[in-house]
């Protein structure tokens, strides 16, 4: 499956948290310097070069290239990279890989007869998902699923997605990147992830490239083998965001703040069944501790 028009529109919105937060960069402004394509899905580099300022307005030069999979001609391709911007640019360039899948092979340093040359690799699965969900880093939740512990953290990145203020068409960008990126890991985990948020997805342009590409290439070939049991879990899945959300709203209400760990338990829980439970559960009980012991042992 390819994942160059996510990649590519991720990085159009998340360009300052990726050198920020990523890369370790003091980033007071930044400027992709290459326009994206805006009406064609048939785009083949994954190469990113960033032109950013730090605080005291000195510029330099990222080149950043994104791989889904770990391929021996990287450190070359991104030395020839290099060159091209600095000839162009006349500024000091920093080389960095962003590794979507995880890989033994994965070098950060490249020498030959003439050449030393080393470069900052990013390998997105030893990032720490849970850093990320309780930091609020929006722009970063699409990666959520590649990271430690992401498939877990992967419908709370969602919702914090969803729930935000960012604007309809960048949710969508967004959750639909997010559902592609998580491909990499569990097909299982994409479906619902894309079934979850569909119709957001399909009212937004972006979707047009996406299914043009990612989607037709390989994701929507798995839809389309069970697109009967997908709709029914996407019914399902509205039916347990629903009783969720009803739920929380329930215990904020009443306990106004709900530990951590009781979310985490909540979020895991797919029965529409036992969540209506704990909503008639939540209601009655005189404490929050009466409910946590409740919730434990129904959990059991």
């Amino acid at each position: 499956m390819h994942y160059d028009i996510s990649s590519k529109l991720l990085i159009e919105m998340s360009q300052k948290e990726i050198l920020r937060r990523l890369v370790g960069l003091p980033v007071l402004e930044s400027e992709l310097l290459e326009e994206l394509p805006q009406e064609t899905a048939s785009l083949m580099l994954t190469d990113f070069p960033i032109m950013w300022t730090n605080e005291a307005e000195q510029r330099q030069l990222v080149l950043l290239e994104i791989q889904t999979r770990w391929e021996k001609t990287v450190p070359r391709r991104l030395l020839a990279y290099r060159t091209r911007y600095q000839l162009k640019y006349d500024l000091d360039a920093i080389s960095c890989v962003l590794l979507l899948r995880p890989s033994k092979a994965a070098i950060d340093h490249y020498q030959d007869q003439e050449i030393d040359y080393r470069f900052r690799l990013i390998r997105v699965n030893e990032l720490d998902a849970q850093e990320i969900i309780e930091q609020g880093v929006l722009s970063l939740m699409p990666f959520v699923p590649l990271m430690r512990s992401g498939k877990r953290l992967a419908y709370r990145a969602d919702e914090l997605i969803y729930e935000s203020s960012l604007s309809k068409a960048d949710k969508a960008v967004m959750l639909t990147s997010m559902a592609i990126l998580a491909a990499i890991v569990s097909t299982n985990l994409a479906q619902e992830l894309f079934f979850r948020r569909k119709d957001l997805m399909l009212e937004s342009p972006a979707y047009k490239m996406f299914e043009k590409d990612a989607f037709k290439r390989g994701l929507k070939q798995g839809l389309e083998k069970g697109i009967k049991e997908g709709e029914e879990k996407g019914k399902r899945e509205g039916v347990i965001r629903t009783s969720r959300e009803n739920l929380l709203e329930i215990l904020r209400e009443r306990f106004e703040k709900i530990p951590r760990k009781m979310l985490q338990s909540l979020n895991t829980v797919k029965d529409p069944n036992l969540l209506k439970s704990f909503v008639k559960l939540a209601v009655k009980v005189e404490s929050l501790n009466q409910f946590k012991q409740h919730l434990e042992e129904m959990l059991k």
